[in-house]
C-alpha cells in the first residue's frame, strides 16, 4: 500500500470532490477531515463519504488547520501505519494537482525516512496572491535565520511525511496553520532529512474575490488593533530608552531595557487585543520572544548604524529605526506567532 492522502478541509467547494475522485482514480486511499463547517458543506461531504477507499472525520467546530491534520494522523496510526509508509497532506481548495500529489507519494514510498516539501515557485509569480508572497518570503527568511536551514516554500500544504515522525509530530503544540511552521522546526531540530519537490500551483480565478476582499478587510482591522497597541508600546519603549539613554549615553543598555519592558506590555496586547489568539499562551510566548530577542539585535543595529554614520541624534535614529522594522513586525506576527480562533483548514 502506498501513501495515505490526508485532506483537512474547513468550508470546502465542489472541487474537493473532484480531487478526491481523481486520486480515487488514481489507486490512492483517502482521509478527509472535516474541520467544523457549515451544514451547507454537508452534501460535499456526504458524498465524499459515498466514495470507495474514503474516511470523512468529523469536527464539532472549526479547531484550525493543524488539529485537524492531527486528527487524519491519529486515524492513520490506528489503521494504516502497519501498511502504509506515510501520508501526503494536501490542501481541499484545489491548489495541488494530483500529478504533483502523485509525484511525493512516489517519493515518500520510495524513501519513507525523509519529509518531502511540494514548493511553489515563489519567485516572479504573478499568480501567487501577494499575502501568500510575502507570508512566505517572512516566514522563510526568519526561518532561515534562527535555525540555520533554508526552505524555499515554508507555507506549502503538499507534504510527504513518513510515519515513523507522525506520533512525535501529534505532541507539536500548535493547532493552527502555524503546525505547518513548526512541523518545520521540529524536523529541523531533529535532523530530518528533508527533501523538496518542484509543484505547480493553481489558484482559482472565479469566486475567490469575495474571498480575497473579506480576508483582506480581516487583515486591515487586525493591523488596526495592532498599530493602536504598536503605538502604545513604542510610546514605552521610547520613553524607556530616552530616559536610560540620558542617564547612561549607553544604546545597547538603552535599548535591552526599553525593549524588556515594552515587550511584556505588547506581548499581552498583540495576544488579548490585537489577534485575540486562543492558542497555547507557553507556545506563543516562546515565539513572540525569541521575535524581540531578534528584533532588539535588529534595532540595536540599525539605530547604532543611523547615529554613528550619519552622524544623527540617538533619539532621531531610534524613531527612524522602529519605523523600519514596524511592518516586518506585525507580518510576522500574523503569520507566524499568534493562533486565531476561527482559523481555516485550507491555505
Amino acid at each position: 500500500m502506498g501513501p495515505v492522502i490526508v485532506i483537512p478541509a474547513y468550508e470546502p467547494q465542489a472541487v474537493l470532490i473532484s480531487l478526491v475522485q481523481a486520486l480515487i482514480n488514481d489507486g490512492c486511499s483517502v482521509i478527509v477531515v472535516n474541520d467544523g463547517s457549515s451544514l451547507d458543506c454537508q452534501p460535499i461531504f456526504a458524498r465524499l463519504k459515498a466514495l470507495p477507499n474514503v474516511v470523512v472525520l468529523s469536527h464539532g467546530d472549526n479547531q484550525g488547520k493543524g488539529a485537524a491534520l492531527k486528527t487524519g494522523f491519529r486515524y492513520f496510526l490506528e489503521n494504516f501505519a502497519a501498511v502504509s509508509p506515510g501520508v501526503v497532506t494536501a490542501d481541499a481548495d484545489g491548489q495541488h494537482l494530483v500529478p504533483d500529489i502523485r509525484h511525493i507519494a512516489q517519493s515518500l514510498a520510495a524513501n519513507p525516512t525523509h519529509l518531502y516539501l511540494g514548493v511553489r515557485r515563489l519567485k516572479h509569480n504573478k499568480k501567487l496572491p501577494l499575502l501568500n508572497r510575502l507570508g512566505n518570503l517572512f516566514t522563510r527568511n526568519i526561518f532561515e535565520y534562527l535555525l540555520g536551514k533554508t526552505i524555499s516554500d515554508t507555507q506549502t500544504g503538499l507534504r510527504g511525511i513518513p510515519a515513523r515522525y507522525l506520533l512525535t509530530l501529534l505532541g507539536v503544540p500548535a493547532s493552527g496553520f502555524d503546525f505547518e511552521l513548526d512541523v518545520l522546526v521540529e524536523a529541523t531540530n531533529r535532523q530530518w532529512p528533508i527533501d523538496e519537490v518542484r509543484i505547480q500551483t493553481v489558484y482559482e480565478k472565479q469566486a475567490r474575490l469575495l474571498d480575497v476582499l473579506k480576508d483582506n478587510i480581516k487583515i486591515f482591522v487586525v493591523f488596526i488593533r495592532f498599530s493602536a497597541v504598536a503605538l502604545c508600546s513604542a510610546g514605552l519603549d521610547y520613553g524607556l530608552f530616552s530616559l536610560t539613554y540620558f542617564y547612561t549615553q549607553n544604546i545597547l543598555t538603552s535599548t535591552i531595557t526599553a525593549r524588556v519592558c515594552s515587550s511584556i506590555f505588547n506581548f499581552t496586547g498583540s495576544r488579548l487585543i490585537t489577534f485575540r489568539s486562543k492558542g497555547n499562551v507557553v507556545h506563543e510566548a516562546v515565539k513572540y520572544f525569541s521575535l524581540v530577542g531578534l528584533f532588539m539585535v535588529l534595532s540595536y543595529t540599525v539605530v547604532s548604524s543611523i547615529t554613528h554614520l550619519l552622524g544623527i541624534s540617538a533619539y532621531i535614529s531610534k524613531l527612524l529605526g522602529e519605523g523600519l522594522l514596524f511592518f516586518a513586525s506585525f507580518a510576522i506576527q500574523h503569520f507566524l506567532i499568534f493562533n486565531t480562533k476561527k482559523d481555516s483548514s485550507q491555505n
